[in-house]
């Protein structure tokens, strides 16, 4: 297939973003005017037609999302049934390497990505994948059962929804766990930054829509009380717990006790931690990561890598936002045991710390 005529074509046929030309059992994405990549599959692909769902906010505003009995999802739109492979996910075959990156969106997904990739493999060197090769519910069957080992995944679904077979295995999970109200700015950001949830609403009818769960990940309050009950009561199952404020305030600690769980601590050196750390700054990752990002933004946005700091809820909410939240949360999470902070002390200098949006 010459690149240069069906990256014409494509851009010609569709907007960017979208699913948009097969040929050969090849399906191309855009991804912005330069960058496209190609997945080719063993079996015929088609578009999927199946609607989507607009979860109205209290301003009239609309985002996108796909409903998957009731899970609000990333309104993907890059497989064929889309709907039937999430719900044979619990059915698809684990491998004892396996790892799971288990988080509720916008909670440093992207960051544990990397720097798990980098301490499987043993090689302080920029990731060639994009996390979303190994987010379950935007990958077919198929694609989960060709990619190499040891496989990185990630998911927002919660335990039991993970594939049966990988329970049963107690294959390793890492669960991130970051304070809802900067959840709640960061998510707004990426609402309104990407493209694909044509979503143009405000802060002050965002946060509502965010305390109420009408997002793609469905509630943080029902999503983190969850986890944290499988997590009790599966006290020999292998689940790590990191803060995202933890791995802000102290990187280099966070990865080591991440290099211990997952048993290649011993390879691990102070050298080689560092490396890894360096490596995984936001600076970095905006740079030499973001343009391998299958996303398409709105022009001046900050796209996957903005901020990434503990606090920065503060520039956002008001008195009375979060005087109301704070009201939900102490309903919500009066019973856990988690250690969540909505600030940190004092942090180091800016080109030392590791941060992630």
């Amino acid at each position: 297939m010459d690149s240069e005529r069906t990256f014409r074509e494509a851009r010609r046929l569709t907007p960017e973003g979208q699913l948009m030309f097969e040929e050969n059992h090849t399906i191309i994405y855009i991804y912005s005017t330069h960058l496209f990549t190609t997945v080719t599959s063993t079996s015929p692909i088609k578009i999927n037609k199946m609607p989507f769902t607009y979860l109205k906010g209290e301003g009239g505003d609309k985002l996108k999302v796909r409903d998957i009995d009731g899970a609000y999802t990333f309104p993907w739109n890059n497989l064929e049934n889309h709907d039937e492979e999430f719900r044979s996910i619990p059915n698809w075959k684990a491998r004892d390497d396996d790892v799971m990156i288990c988080v509720y969106p916008k909670s440093g997904t992207h960051w544990a990505y990397e720097i798990l990739s980098m301490l499987l493999s043993q090689k302080a060197e920029r990731v060639e994948t994009f996390k979303q090769s190994g987010v379950l519910d935007s990958i077919s069957q198929e694609q989960f059962d060709s990619m190499p080992s040891p496989r990185v995944l990630s998911t927002n679904a919660l335990f039991p929804q993970l594939p049966v077979d990988f329970r049963n295995r107690k294959c390793k999970i890492v669960h991130i766990v970051r304070n809802p109200k900067d959840v709640a700015v960061s998510f707004f950001h990426h609402h309104t930054g990407l493209k694909t949830y044509e979503f143009d609403g405000n802060w002050e009818t965002y946060l509502p829509r965010f305390m109420k769960g009408d997002v793609d990940g469905n509630s943080w309050f029902d999503y983190t009380n969850d986890w944290e009950k499988t997590i009790v009561d599966n006290p020999d199952y292998p689940i790590h717990i990191m803060y995202f404020e933890d791995m802000v305030e102290n990187i280099h600690a966070e990865i080591f006790k991440l290099a211990n769980f997952l048993e290649v601590c011993t390879h691990s050196t102070l050298d080689f931690i560092n490396s890894v750390a360096s490596l995984c700054t936001i600076d970095k990752m905006r740079n030499e990561k973001a343009t391998t990002a299958p996303l398409s933004w709105k022009e001046g946005s900050a796209g996957v890598y903005r901020k990434g700091i503990v606090g920065d809820w503060k520039s956002m909410f008001s008195v009375t936002q979060n005087e109301t939240f704070d009201e939900l949360y102490h309903t919500r999470m009066n019973k856990s045991k988690l250690n969540i902070r909505f600030s940190i002390p004092e942090k180091l200098p800016a080109k030392s710390r590791s941060v992630f949006h």
